[in-house]
């Protein structure tokens, strides 16, 4: 699944077999800018930062957090 934001921010949540992610329960989600580079989702300054078995909880305190998100806090350098 891939949403877009009205912030421009957009994220992709994806439950597959081969995806870091537990069926049913967990599921793998990355994020991206608005210009289509990623959003470092590790805080390690990745530039391709995937959050693996991320369970509903953690889905929906993500998704609140990415599309709180305003254009200024969007900037990143």
């Amino acid at each position: 699944m891939y949403l877009k934001f009205n912030n421009g921010m957009s994220i992709s949540i994806i439950q597959e077999k081969y995806s870091y992610s537990t069926d049913g329960e967990t599921c793998e989600v990355a994020v991206f800018y608005p210009d289509g580079s990623w959003y470092d989702l590790d805080g390690c300054g990745n530039s391709t930062s995937v959050r693996a078995y991320v369970d509903a909880d953690e889905l929906a305190e993500l998704l609140v957090e990415i599309a709180a998100m305003s254009l200024v806090s969007l900037s990143k350098g």
